[in-house]
This record gives structure tokens, sequence and C-alpha cells, in this order.
């Protein structure tokens, strides 16, 4: 009996030590706490301008630009990604998107189109073999005056194809009758532009600098009969066609992947429903500012809502 109720005492005791320690570590821990000065969460926000590293404006304002250089490192790394994702769904979905919307210009813009009823993808084929980029230069780089950051940035690249992209379409004329096209790319090579600007607003285009070396594998038929007659005929209007959209001085303005293009009304792909709260927003930057406007005063507006906001002069029109 003496044994258990020294037992108890011990336990009775360590317990009463251990809260008794506790309870002092935290009495000095919220004295200590409570003698400094009270300091709260930064104002200024945690961001910095851009700025180049002054060892590549060196060498953009020296004369010892390399010429030409080789690509083999970017080249084993587009291969591998290439061999990895022309299989992918997404990737395939993309290339059908495009197409489908350059067959719908077909349709609408041309007198050619105007004899089809509608075009249809049958296979397509992104070939065994990513582009090879046999040497690039700067052709030009052009820094902002004041914060040296790069405004407008063209590549010249001396480019070549031999992986036989392929596509076959079915198309339906307005007669009833039905058609069927296969284009095969078994080589192209050239020299191209690749430009990135920020100006009128950031984009970037892809064009040649002059006709490339194009050649196809055609084969067409006419009610399931092969047509050979209009193969050149075909040919020639691929070239024409990559002639007045592809060729400089004509080009196309592009986003993705680089850039952002957000469309009014546009919802965004992964969606999610943002928990109430607050916000804090800080407005970093405004560039690209027509040089009338900043002679006066400036006010940037900055809005919430569950839709996009137009502000027309001294209206704004709010879409939900």
């Amino acid at each position: 009996m003496d044994l258990l109720l020294l037992l108890a005492v011990i336990l009775v005791a360590a317990g009463t030590g251990v809260v008794a320690t506790l309870a002092v570590q935290w009495y000095v821990f919220n004295h200590y706490i409570k003698c400094l000065p009270y300091v709260g969460p930064p104002g200024a926000p945690i961001s910095g301008h851009f700025s180049l590293p002054q060892s590549l404006v060196d060498a953009l304002q020296s004369s010892n630009i390399p010429k030409r250089e080789s690509c083999l490192a970017l080249n084993l790394l587009f291969q591998f990604l290439f061999k990895e994702l022309q299989n992918a769904e997404k990737v395939r979905r993309w290339f059908r998107h495009k197409l489908s919307l350059e067959f719908e210009e077909l349709l609408t813009r041309t007198t050619t189109g105007k004899l089809f009823d509608c075009v249809s993808i049958r296979d397509l084929c992104l070939g065994t073999q990513f582009p090879t980029i046999k040497s690039v230069s700067v052709k030009d780089a052009v820094l902002h005056p004041q914060y040296q950051h790069i405004e407008t940035l063209e590549l010249c690249l001396d480019l070549e194809y031999s992986g036989g992209f392929q596509l076959s379409i079915d198309a339906n004329m307005v007669l009833g009758k039905a058609a069927y096209l296969s284009v095969k790319v078994n080589h192209l090579s050239g020299q191209a532009r690749l430009q990135f600007t920020r100006h009128p607003y950031t984009h970037w285009s892809f064009s040649f600098f002059g006709d490339p070396v194009l050649e196809l594998q055609v084969e067409s038929q006419f009610q399931g009969r092969p047509l050979p007659q209009i193969t050149s005929i075909i040919v020639s209007q691929i070239r024409r066609s990559l002639k007045k959209k592809h060729t400089l001085p004509n080009y196309k303005l592009r986003y993705k992947p680089f850039f952002p293009k957000s469309e009014p009304g546009e919802e965004l792909e992964e969606a999610t429903a943002c928990p109430p709260g607050t916000l804090q927003v800080t407005v970093i930057e405004v560039t690209r500012l027509m040089a009338d406007l900043v002679e006066g005063d400036i006010y940037c507006s900055l809005a919430v809502d569950d839709g996009y906001t137009n502000i027309l002069g001294n209206y704004t029109i709010t879409h939900t």
C-alpha cells in the first residue's frame, strides 16, 4: 500500500512539474513577444523591374556578335520532345483545330471554296521528325532606350525539314460529288524570320524571307477515281498560299504558346471558384502608352466582377 501511495505521489509531482514548466515558458514567451515593438507586414510589394543582364547588353552593343550559331543542343531537345508528343491527343487536337480554321477560311473567302459544301480531315500524320535548325543568327535586337529591356528581337533561322508531314481530306462538292486529297511534305528548306516584339502589343511571328524550297507529294481522287491532272494545280495553289501568308512582307501575328490572348467573354479552361476574402492589387508597371497621354494626368482603374468590363470614354459597360 505504501508503494502504491509513493508511486501516486511521484506521478502527481511529475505532472505538476511538467505543467508548471510549460506555464512558466508560456508566460515568459508571451511577455517577451509583448515587449517587442509591433512592425506588421511590409507595406511595399515584393517586386522589381526587369533588367537585362549587363553581359547580354554588352554583347548586343559590341561588334563581335557571332554571325551564325549552331543549334545542336536545341535540335536534340526538340527532337526528343517531338518523339514524346507527336501522338499526344492534345497536340493532334490543336493541329486539327488550326487546319479546320484554314479550311473554313478556304470555304468562305475564296472562289474555289464556293465549289465545296464541306471539307473534313480524314487522316493526319505529323511526320517522323521535327524540323532541323541548321543555324541561327541575331538579325536585330532593339533595346528600350531607358530601361534597356528588349523591345524587338529578330532571329534568322536556316531550316530544313524532311519528316513527311501528311494530311488527307475528304471534300463534298455542292453538286453532290465527292473528292479525296492527300498532301505529303517530302522536303522543305529555307531561311525564315522569327520575331518577338512588344509593339503594338506583345506577339510573335514566323515567316520566310523568300520562297522556300518545297517538295510535295500529292494524290487526288474524284468520285473514287484518280485524277492526276489537277496535281500541278494543287501544288501551285499551296505554293501561292505559302507565299501569300508566310513569306515576307506577309506574316501572321501569333500569341500562343508564349503569350496569352484573352478574348472578351472567353472562359478560363481551368476555372475554379474563388473563396470569399480580401484582395490586394498593386499596379507595378504601365507601358506602351501614347506619348500625348504621358504629359497629362494618368489614371488607372481596376474593377472586380464576374464578367469582363469595357470602358469607352466616360461610360463603363459590364458584361456578366
